[in-house]
């Protein structure tokens, strides 16, 4: 029978690298490959993790990520990470947009639709026109004002919406009406409608990346390891330098493993193998069977 192998990481002091690999090959570890120095800063590992983690949670849920079982490539897992964040980042201001373009459409329209350029226009030529509700005591302050002119625009059941329009400066404390948006209702209508078709397209590609997200999870499963290995690293760390080997172990072997590595004061880590790993296979012939036959006479 085929037996199931765990991946294996040990770390040990240089000074013991020789009589370690006789001890790991004795209690089982096979296709050992020895390293020497640092995989990588911790700084680096965990920014990378960060990353790689913040882009999976931007992603929406899928029910099945396919993955096209190939080595997943750690370059393009980040960069593709980066896009993704700025995917939704974008989405995010695109969303800001719309809140804001809602918020106008909501003012102007009591006013009806014209462009508030115009009025900033005339402004600058010096006929400053304020768009204002006006109750009753305020429409006779207009009405009895002769620097302005007011003109209504659509009554209400105790207010009425107007322009008041000053020729000649607008005097002090005079209202200052409703701040103008930048954009009139059509060009609202076309703008949110724009920002609503890249949302969609962002929302499809967010999707798309989603189902695809496997090798990302893959390499994030990768440099948490990495990081689990430095700090196991850094436990052990001392002025004559680590050395660490990497293999692959049955898995019925891992706990001796792991009593033997506490005994040598070596940090262990046995994890399973990930799909791109080049697993060794080993057989066992099953026990033979205790013959049950028994005769009595």
């Amino acid at each position: 029978m085929i037996v199931t192998m765990k991946k294996v990481a040990v770390v040990i002091r240089e000074k013991t690298r020789r009589e370690s690999l006789k001890a790991l090959r004795k209690a089982g570890l096979m296709h050992i490959e020895v390293n020497t120095g640092k995989v990588s800063s911790p700084e680096v590992l965990n920014t990378e993790a960060a990353l790689l983690q913040n882009a999976l949670l931007a992603l929406p849920a899928a029910k099945e990520r396919i993955s096209d079982g190939g080595i997943p490539d750690k370059k393009k897992a980040l960069k593709d990470a980066e896009e993704i964040l700025a995917l939704k980042a974008r989405d995010k201001e695109l969303q800001d947009k719309m809140t804001a373009l809602a918020f106008d459409k909501e003012t102007l329209e009591p006013w009806g639709d014209f462009e508030p350029a115009d009025l900033r226009i005339l402004a600058a030529k010096g006929i400053d026109i304020r768009l204002v509700e006006a109750g009753e005591k305020a429409l006779e302050d207009y009405s009895n004002n002769l620097e302005c002119e007011f003109i209504t625009l659509q009554k209400k059941k105790k207010s009425v919406l107007g322009a008041a329009v000053y020729r000649n400066g607008v005097p002090e404390g005079a209202d200052p009406g409703i701040r103008l948006p930048e954009y009139g209702l059509t060009e609202i209508a076309q703008t949110a409608a724009k920002i609503a078709e890249e949302r969609k397209k962002i929302e499809s590609e967010l999707i798309n990346r989603s189902i695809s997200a496997a090798p990302l999870e893959r390499i994030l499963a990768s440099v948490r390891q990495d990081i689990e290995f430095e700090e196991i690293g850094n436990s052990l760390d001392d002025e004559e330098g680590l050395a660490w080997f990497t293999g692959f172990i049955p898995e019925d072997a891992a706990e001796s493993l792991k009593a033997l590595a506490a005994e040598q004061s070596w940090g262990v880590m046995i994890t399973d193998p990930a799909p791109d790993d080049a697993v060794p296979t080993l057989v066992r012939n099953k026990p033979p069977l205790e013959s049950s036959n028994r005769f009595s006479i």
